[in-house]
C-alpha cells in the first residue's frame, strides 16, 4: 500500500513537488486508512444487526398477525352459527308444528318423533311466552340474530400477512446478512 501512495505522489500531474513520502508521513497515511475501514466494517456490522432485527421484528409481527386472523376466524364461525341457528330452528318448528302429516309420511314415524324430540326446548320455549307476546318475540330474536351476524361480520376482520414466498424471502435476506 506503501508503494502505491509513494508511486501516486511522484506522478507529476498528481503531485506538482513530486517529492517522495517520508516514512512517518506514511504511516500516518496508513494508519489513517486502517481506521477508516475498520469504522466501515463497524458501521456495517451494525447496519447488518439492523437489518436483521427488522426482518425478525416483521416476522414476529405477521406471525402475531396469523394468530389474530385465526382467533378472529373462530369467533366469526361462531357468531355466525349462533345467527343461523335461531331463525333456522324457529323456521324449522314452525313446519313442523303446522305440517305434522306431510312430515310423517316424509320421514316415517320414527324419523317425525326424533325431529320432534330435538325441537322441544324450542316448543317449551314458544309455550312459555303468553300468545299476545309471540310477534315481539319473533322479532326479538331475529334482530338477536342480525345483530350475531353483524357481530360476526366485524369480528372476522382480518389483519394483513405475509405470504409463504415472502416469508421464505426475508428469512433468505435475515441468512444473508
Amino acid at each position: 500500500m506503501m508503494q502505491i501512495v509513494q508511486e501516486l505522489c511522484k506522478r507529476p500531474g498528481l503531485n506538482k513537488t513530486a517529492r517522495p513520502l517520508r516514512e512517518p508521513n506514511s504511516k500516518d497515511i496508513e494508519k489513517t486508512i486502517n481506521q477508516t475501514i475498520q469504522n466501515t466494517l463497524n458501521t456495517l456490522e451494525k447496519d447488518c444487526e439492523k437489518i436483521a432485527q427488522l426482518v425478525d421484528k416483521q416476522i414476529e409481527d405477521d406471525n402475531n398477525a396469523k394468530s389474530y386472523n385465526l382467533r378472529a376466524s373462530g369467533k366469526g364461525i361462531m357468531f355466525t352459527l349462533m345467527g343461523l341457528t335461531i331463525p333456522l330452528m324457529l323456521i324449522v318448528n314452525f313446519t313442523v308444528s303446522n305440517a305434522s302429516r306431510e312430515l310423517v309420511s316424509l320421514l316415517g314415524e320414527n324419523g317425525a318423533d326424533m325431529l320432534r324430540l330435538y325441537l322441544s326446548p324450542v316448543r317449551q320455549f314458544r309455550d312459555l311466552i303468553p300468545v299476545e307476546s309471540h310477534l315481539t318475540t319473533l322479532l326479538v330474536l331475529i334482530g338477536l340474530s342480525l345483530v350475531l351476524l353483524g357481530l360476526a361480520r366485524w369480528s372476522t376482520r382480518l389483519k394483513s400477512t405475509l405470504s409463504r414466498t415472502q416469508k421464505r424471502h426475508l428469512a433468505d435476506h435475515r441468512e444473508f446478512v
